[in-house]
């Protein structure tokens, strides 16, 4: 029993942080992006494509991928340092910069924007973006698997 709590709390706090790590990434990437430097207080859309969102999502999944590459091919000896550097980085990390909700809201801010955006119709801007999220985040997942597996073949232990 002392085991799994001890387990249960390593794990938590993975998690913990590397989601506090991998939120506080994200926003500087946007606050970056938006024009403001390192200001988290002025991130404002005003109908633009969501370009950071983009590309933490795009980073985000590559990153994934080759996590999730790497801890297949490691060698069992050490599942326990295992499970906890996934949890930390896939769980904790990636799934605090990714942002599935800020890409939802993005769609729906876009969507009602009732101006052009770049010359063009802002309902065209949500297919884009909706297309490159969904296609670059698997495209880049499976290159990060990819790489991972091929730049590090599985251990026979």
């Amino acid at each position: 029993m002392a085991s799994a709590w001890r387990r249960f709390l390593v794990f938590s706090a993975a998690v913990m942080l590397g989601g506090a790590l991998g939120a506080v990434c994200r926003v500087m990437i946007a606050s970056w992006m938006h024009g403001n430097g390192f200001d988290f207080t002025g991130i404002d859309m005003q109908g633009d494509f969501p370009f950071a969102t983009l590309i933490v999502n795009i980073v985000g999944s590559f990153g994934l991928g080759l996590i999730v590459g790497l801890y297949a091919t490691q060698s069992r000896r050490s599942q326990y340092s295992r499970e906890t550097w996934l949890i930390f980085m896939g769980t904790g990390f990636f799934g605090s910069f990714t942002t599935f909700s800020a890409f939802t809201y993005e769609l729906v801010h876009l969507w009602s924007w009732q101006e052009y955006t770049y010359g063009i119709s802002n309902h065209l801007l949500v297919m884009t973006s909706v297309v490159a999220h969904l296609g670059g985040g698997l495209l880049a997942a499976s290159l990060g698997f990819i790489l991972a597996i091929t730049w590090r073949q599985p251990n026979p232990e």
